[in-house]
This record gives C-alpha cells, sequence and structure tokens, in this order.
C-alpha cells in the first residue's frame, strides 16, 4: 500500500479515488496513478461473489396407517 494520501496526478485523495473507480468498475485511467494498485484490488475485491452455505431442514417420511373417517348422523 501507497503511504501517500493524495495522488499528485490527479489530486484526488486516496479513499476518494478508489470509491469513485469501484463505482465505475474501471480502473484509474491517469498513467502514473499512484493508487492503481489499491483501486484494482478493491475492484476485484468488489465484484467477486461470496457463496454462502445454508442449512436446509431435513425431512423424514415416514408411512402412516390409514385413516378411518367415521361420519355420524344424529
Amino acid at each position: 500500500m501507497s503511504e501517500m494520501k493524495r495522488c499528485p496526478i490527479c489530486k484526488r485523495s486516496k479513499t476518494k479515488a478508489i470509491q469513485e473507480q469501484t463505482t465505475q468498475r474501471v480502473a484509474c485511467g491517469v498513467n502514473g496513478c499512484v493508487f492503481s494498485k489499491e483501486i484494482v484490488n478493491a475492484i476485484e475485491s468488489k465484484t467477486k461473489i461470496k457463496v454462502v452455505k445454508q442449512n436446509k431442514p431435513k425431512i423424514k417420511i415416514e408411512k402412516a396407517e390409514k385413516l378411518k373417517i367415521k361420519i355420524v348422523k344424529n
């Protein structure tokens, strides 16, 4: 990581430069940008998909007895 707080070419602060370029999803177009490595790393990490494993409930099927329904008329 570079120790500079502002780029001498585009005059942006490090956080602002990274934020602007990641929202555009494009690396800095200025030749010799001081923060180019940080910008590229931020773009790559933002575009990665996070996969989260979810536990599915277990379903157990048992054979049940037949139900008998009796209709009683009064």
